[in-house]
């Protein structure tokens, strides 16, 4: 787990969201945006509203491990690729690498539920 990251400046990161690093090494929701880095699932609410990075009470808690994320539909994941990297779409869905822009990488899909949900294994924070 990491904790007590560097929150970005204006940044709220909901519980439960898929959260990332950006080229500063601040907390940020994941997005198809370049530069950023997954590290999980964020395991509470992180408010920063301060005009600079900064560290946060309650701390920032980023977890590792198998999360299950939203489906991007169309370009979606598929049984094909198991085992295969996907993407990030938003900070609650992934997709195909043909589905994003900047190809930030989400982690390894692990397994899809019967409801279409893409269980991804996390990098390690």
């Amino acid at each position: 787990m990491c904790e007590d990251a560097l929150v970005a400046a204006n940044t709220t990161v909901p519980n439960g969201v898929m959260a990332a690093t950006n080229a500063n090494g601040e907390l940020v929701n994941a997005v198809d945006v370049a530069g950023l880095t997954v590290q999980g699932r964020a395991a509470k609410r992180t408010v920063n509203l301060a005009g600079a990075a900064a560290k946060v009470t309650p701390r920032a808690q980023v977890e590792a491990g198998v999360f299950k994320w939203a489906n991007a539909g169309a370009n979606g994941v598929t049984a094909g690729d198991l085992g295969k990297n996907c993407f990030v779409v938003d900070n609650q869905t992934v997709g195909k690498q043909a589905a994003t822009v900047n190809a930030i990488v989400a982690g390894t899909v692990d397994s899809i539920d019967p409801d279409g949900g893409i269980w991804v294994k996390s990098p390690n924070c």
